[in-house]
């Protein structure tokens, strides 16, 4: 029973794929966005018994694909994130970048939607800028591997949901502690199609 069950549902998705091929990427498409996300951050934490802490965070993700074959997409991915906190005076500015080349494939669900799995490599580079002493630079790689369902206006544009799971080892340039990130990114943005 069970294995006839498995059957039913994957005839029933590949039947899905199979007459929603609308949105598949054909060779030749560039595609601009994906997990395009710009956003501005501005909040004050206030601690009885201590100054405000302001916080103003900036960030930017760009994602390119050029599909070389149907579905098959090969490009580039940046993340930007510029954070600064200060009180009393004081300050802290904190900045990373990452930027790698990026692979990703494409299956189509339906008319109207379809999934994108995504692999990259990374390289990472955070710096801190602090008036309290030397800024610190931790520089490293890693790699990100996640999903994204696109859901299409037209046939040039995509609203995006994604989630990405991303795992970094960098080292700081002074000391050489290793510093080892990683975790979950939820995003929502818009892809152009060219």
């Amino acid at each position: 029973m069970r294995k006839s069950g498995a059957a039913i549902i994957l005839t029933g998705l590949l039947g899905v794929s199979a007459t929603g091929n609308a949105h598949d990427l054909k060779a030749g498409t560039l595609e601009l966005g994906g997990s395009l996300r710009a956003s501005m951050t501005s909040s004050t934490i206030k601690i009885q018994g201590f100054e405000d802490l302001d916080q103003d965070s900036t960030s930017l993700d760009i994602l390119g694909l050029y599909y070389v074959s149907d579905n098959l997409g090969l490009g580039l991915t940046w993340n930007y994130d510029a954070t600064e906190f200060s009180s009393g005076g004081d300050s802290l500015e904190v900045t990373s970048n990452e930027v790698g080349p990026v692979v990703a494939y494409n299956i189509s669900l339906n008319e109207r939607a379809s999934l994108k799995l995504i692999g990259a490599f990374l390289v990472a580079s955070v710096e801190d800028d602090s008036v309290f002493g030397d800024g610190v630079t931790i520089d490293g790689n890693g790699w990100a591997v996640g999903g994204m369902i696109s859901n299409f206006i037209n046939d040039h544009m995509s609203v995006d949901a994604s989630l990405v799971y991303e795992s970094l080892s960098l080292e700081e340039d002074v000391s050489n502690t290793d510093v080892d990130l990683d975790g979950y990114t939820v995003g929502v943005g818009i892809s152009v199609y060219f």
